[in-house]
């Protein structure tokens, strides 16, 4: 299954890395979320969870994002969105596809968030890769993915020898397999250090690769 150039893979952000702007806006945001200290404007959330009808700003639409999944011999891949108002993975509206291959549907507001992915490519060395990225999804529904982090490695084992945050490690065990669907955990929240973490290591552009020292 491709992405879009708007959707773009690991191996497409590690190429872009000069072009992608220094920083996202830091506007003011509140407490309780990694956006205290990572600088980072969150979603808005208007009227709870988008559907909600309570008390909500109704000016303030929602935006469909597509990510997606495939579990082939020689690709497996799997683009998820992540809440830094809520420190979790989004939980898609809608999941289109099947075992082989499918999209995420996602119903988000206006407001920052990042797209953390992981990709197997049997044909390229390193043939494993995880990233984490900036996405803004703007007020007329238009989204800019931003800069990003990449890991470039081979074996599990190195992978989990690194001090990385938890959620990059817990992608890598809910990847899809052969013909089989991503076994993503919606309701895990992570703790707030986490979620800096890994808003640190966008914020520095940092670029692992197994065998070679971490810049």
């Amino acid at each position: 299954m491709g992405f879009s150039p708007r959707n773009p893979t690991a191996n497409q952000v590690f190429k872009l890395y000069g072009s992608l702007p220094a920083k996202l806006k830091n506007p003011k945001n509140g407490v309780g979320s990694a956006t205290q200290m990572s600088g980072i404007n969150p979603e808005p959330n208007p009227c709870g969870d988008p559907g909600g009808t309570q008390g909500g700003n109704p000016e303030v639409k929602t935006c469909i994002v597509t990510t997606g999944y495939q579990g082939t011999t020689h690709t497996r891949t799997v683009h998820v969105m992540f809440s830094l108002k809520k420190n979790k993975f989004i939980r898609p509206i809608r999941i289109e596809g099947g075992r082989v291959a499918g999209k995420y549907i996602y119903e988000l507001y206006p407001g920052k968030y990042l797209q953390v992915g992981y990709q197997y490519f049997a044909r390229q060395y390193p043939s494993r890769q995880l990233y984490a990225q900036y996405v803004s999804v703007n007020h007329d529904c238009s989204v800019v993915y931003g800069q990003a982090t990449v890991i470039l490695f081979e074996t599990e084992k190195w992978l989990m020898n690194q001090a990385i945050p938890q959620m990059l490690k817990d992608l890598f065990n809910w990847r899809p397999q052969y013909h089989s669907e991503p076994s993503i955990d919606f309701n895990k929240v992570y703790p707030l250090g986490e979620v800096v973490a890994l808003t640190k290591m966008i914020d520095n552009k940092v670029r692992m690769i197994e065998g070679e020292e971490h810049e």
